[in-house]
């Protein structure tokens, strides 16, 4: 009879460890409006450098920006997901891009996020001017 070295005992203990370790963290994910949410405030803030200093080097173009929010909308929950989606339509820049609508679904937005309005505020005036 071969007995196993203790070499492979720890190998076998180890992998085991970590498949149950990955097991668990999966099963402990952030709900989906956690990650998008920081995300959506992340792309607005973005938005709002670009436009509160042009002279600046721009943070990110619309066509950045409309890319985010398509990744955001994937991966945000069964409220969010719609309003991310109307979000990205009305982006400035795109074919049916609208500023007022933009607006008006970021502010919703921010609402079910809990976002502070502030970031708001500023893309709002600046891209109305």
């Amino acid at each position: 009879m071969r007995t196993r070295a203790p070499r492979q005992i720890l190998t076998v203990a180890v992998v085991a460890a970590t498949v149950l370790g990955l097991a668990g963290c999966a099963s402990e994910e952030l709900p989906d409006d956690e990650w998008a949410c920081p995300h959506f405030a992340a792309i607005t803030q973005k938005l709002s450098i670009n436009r509160l200093d042009p002279s600046a080097e721009a943070t990110t173009s619309w066509d950045e920006a409309r890319a985010s929010l398509a990744d955001t909308e994937e991966m945000a929950g069964d409220d969010l997901t719609p309003l991310i989606a109307e979000a990205r339509t009305a982006l400035p820049g795109s074919p049916f891009g609208d500023v007022t609508e933009f607006n008006r679904v970021v502010r919703e937005i921010d609402a079910a996020c809990e976002l502070p309005a502030e970031g708001f505020q500023i893309l709002e005036l600046e891209l109305t001017d």
